[in-house]
């Protein structure tokens, strides 16, 4: 379902929020001092959520999505005869996954995570909804056209980075 694209979106969206949140002006040189590696541990830890159990199956959700996508993708931009060939096999696995996040109960205080996710999969659906539309036209360049404005999509979204702030991670999604 969410073909080449929706790897190369997750991708490209990642890579930029990991471009955002690199090296803040230093050098990166490393003198070595135990101090400097105990107080970047600990700006990690304070800066990343911890990892609930509801976060963790999602998260173990999306690897397994990931490794089932990838073979069957290739990664990259698709042409719109590849979206066409691939997209069967994903629509099978993104409502496979659906169905399986889904049936992941959801705390009470995992509510507002579940809802960020949530909202992840409608952007995520309401761009392939475009993107199959355009590819249906049988029109290359629409389709290449419709490819770039699902990526944009991603990007002009606050969507992905307010999924990454609850520490769920799914590129293949």
């Amino acid at each position: 379902m969410r073909a080449r694209w929706r790897m190369a979106a997750v991708v490209v969206a990642l890579a930029i929020g990991l471009a955002a949140c690199g090296d803040s002006g230093d050098s990166g040189d490393d003198d070595g001092e135990a101090g400097d590696i105990g107080n970047n541990a600990s700006e990690l830890e304070a800066s990343s959520p911890a990892e609930t159990a509801y976060v963790a199956a999602v998260n173990a959700r999306c690897t397994e999505l990931e490794d089932a996508v990838f073979p069957v993708t290739g990664g990259g931009e698709p042409t719109l005869e590849e979206f066409r060939e691939d997209q069967p096999e994903l629509d099978r696995l993104i409502q496979e996954f659906d169905a399986d996040i889904a049936k992941i109960p959801v705390p009470e205080a995992e509510r507002s995570t579940a809802a960020a996710f949530a909202a992840f999969q409608k952007l995520s659906d309401d761009t392939y909804a475009a993107l199959v539309a355009a590819a249906e036209t049988g029109d290359p360049a629409k389709f290449q056209e419709a490819f770039g404005e699902f990526l944009e999509a991603f990007n002009r979204s606050e969507v992905d980075e307010q999924l990454e702030a609850t520490g769920i991670l799914c590129p293949a999604r």
